[in-house]
């Protein structure tokens, strides 16, 4: 029983040292574990900076109407601006940032809307979704999120309280099953950005 115990140790005892060998051998450790963590890493990464661009965009969105209703509060636009010549002063503060061409009517990312109400209260009800409900669904596709709001520019007069409205749709990059900040389909998150103010008492 010995001499078999010893053949058999015999035969084995190469097998067992190379064994051994792989199982101390760390040299492709690291780039396995690379490999596990990257998928994660590189996502937290990339989500990262798609959430501050999001975030970064929807300020530059809001700091831009802000710019450009100034015009319109101290009565310098009056009879000299139309819903074009308003398009392109929000625009123009958004620094390259956006895509504001508008060559087919309903696939323009920017949609802007400025209209003067009776009060500060009856804004509220003017300030909703520009898209169908549909749009938010998960099987929504990109015909359900056209414009559902027409735009439009009316500037009042002196002391008329106006509601200002800018709304785009802003591609996002990164779209995974656990991951995504878009909020329609086709990749898009809607950003909006609203100001209700009162025109000063210009023209009286």
């Amino acid at each position: 029983m010995k001499t078999r115990q010893t053949w058999a140790r015999r035969l084995l005892s190469p097998l067992i040292r190379k064994g051994r060998g792989v199982a101390r051998d760390e040299s492709g450790a690291v780039l396995i574990e690379f490999a596990i963590l990257s998928i994660p890493f590189f996502t937290l990464i990339f989500a990262i900076i798609e959430t501050s661009m999001a975030f970064f965009a929807q300020q530059v969105l809001e700091s831009a109407l802000q710019d450009a209703t100034r015009k319109i509060l101290t009565g310098q636009s009056q009879t000299t601006w139309n819903a074009s010549e308003f398009r392109k002063a929000v625009c123009g503060g958004t620094f390259g940032l956006f895509d504001c061409s508008a060559d087919n009517a309903g696939t323009e990312r920017l949609l802007i809307k400025v209209e003067p109400v009776t009060t500060f209260n009856s804004a509220v009800a003017l300030i909703g979704l520009p898209v169908s409900a549909d749009c938010m669904k998960a099987t929504a596709t990109e015909d359900d999120c056209k414009w559902d709001l027409t735009e439009a520019y009316d500037d009042g007069k002196g002391s008329d309280v106006i509601i200002a409205q800018a709304f785009y749709k802003w591609p996002t990059l990164i779209n995974l099953p656990w991951f995504s900040l878009a909020t329609q389909a086709g990749g898009n998150r809607l950003l909006s950005a609203v100001r209700v103010f009162k025109n000063e008492p210009f023209g009286t």
